[in-house]
């Protein structure tokens, strides 16, 4: 699995969008190599993660809404991090957010829980909100627990973030009914999720340089049944 890692300046992933910026790939020399961007890159203890947005509803500006994690706890409130995210789009819905993280996972979340089974291992939503209190953070961790409006999230994608290697032996990660799931490297990584339904568990594996972190914007929870919000979130915990 691509992966990042404090000690080194290795890349997670990498996404390409398009051909690049206007004031870089736009205007290289014909035959140039397009910009490439990072999906997952490095952020001081945090990251910068990158991915394409689709808004399907159309009562949110890109403007509008937020970017976060939501870190997989057992029990107890939320814990939030300190993030900065911005979404721009087009008259299409279509357009890119960049989150940015500026510290690791809280503790809580490095206690194993359901999802993970292992101490040490913290695995985290990629969340669209709308910041209702202006504090910079997602401070939901259900629908309607705070001033914040949970509006959608990404179907395909899961942060992780592992103090140690996953072993090379035991279960993995994410190795849902019997299927092979990951093992993540130490530090930050990428897990790609494919979807089987919104009773079920979805498809694990290691994240892979051509895939893309997708965030789909559905509306508020609040206004969507269960079946709606697991479409793009699905269930790992």
């Amino acid at each position: 699995m691509a992966c990042m890692r404090f000690s080194s300046a290795i890349v997670a992933a990498m996404l390409l969008l398009g051909c690049g910026s206007a004031d870089s790939a736009d205007l290289a020399p014909e035959g140039a190599t397009p910009e490439v961007r990072l999906a997952l890159q490095l952020n001081g203890e945090g990251i910068e993660l990158r991915g394409v947005t689709k808004l399907e509803d159309a009562m949110y500006a890109p403007q509008d809404v937020a970017v976060a994690l939501r870190w997989v706890i057992e029990d107890g409130p939320f814990p939030p991090n300190r993030t900065t995210g911005s979404v721009t789009g087009d008259s299409s819905g279509n357009g890119e957010f960049v989150l940015r993280v500026s510290e690791g996972p809280p503790e809580e979340a490095l206690v194993a829980n359901e999802a993970t089974g292992r101490e040490g291992v913290a695995v985290a939503y990629v969340m669209a909100y709308v910041d209702g209190n202006r504090n910079g953070l997602l401070d939901c961790r259900n629908p309607g627990d705070c001033d914040d409006a949970q509006v959608g999230a990404s179907p395909n994608t899961i942060v992780v973030y592992a103090e140690e290697a996953w072993p090379a032996s035991g279960e993995p990660l994410f190795g849902f009914s019997g299927a092979v799931g990951v093992r993540p490297p130490q530090g930050w990584s990428l897990v790609h999720l494919q979807p089987t339904g919104t009773e079920s568990r979805p498809v694990a594996r290691a994240w892979a340089p051509t895939d893309t972190v997708e965030l789909v914007v559905i509306g508020n929870f609040l206004d969507r049944d269960r079946n709606e919000r697991r479409a793009v979130q699905p269930d790992v915990d």
